[in-house]
């Protein structure tokens, strides 16, 4: 059984970065983006969406890391449901999920 992005409760932090729940256990969030970032531009990103704790709750992605963000955009701001990410995802030195988004299948 496959899972879809939009399963994992997808949200954009940014224009530039969406964070998602891992698809293994549902209760860390992972995060993707598109241009690198440096760590305090993403810790000011999580502390506005997830509060003060948000270190106990996402996994970040390194500062000069980027990936390919395609999908058709949404006129009423929910999320695409046909999201291509490349290349993989990959949260795994963390204990979390390293896999592939495409056409807004998580595998």
């Amino acid at each position: 059984m496959s899972t879809r992005l939009t399963d994992l409760e997808p949200r954009w932090l940014s224009p530039n970065m969406f964070a998602f729940l891992c698809p293994h256990c549902r209760k860390v969030w992972l995060t993707c983006k598109n241009i690198p970032m440096g760590h305090q531009a993403q810790w000011t990103l999580f502390g506005k969406e997830f509060g003060p704790d948000f270190s106990l709750l996402i996994v970040g992605a390194k500062e000069d890391c980027s990936w390919n963000i395609q999908g058709t955009a949404t006129a009423d701001g929910t999320f695409p449901a046909d999201l291509t990410v490349t290349p993989s995802i990959d949260a795994s030195a963390s204990g979390h999920w390293h896999g592939f988004i495409t056409a807004g299948e998580v595998r």
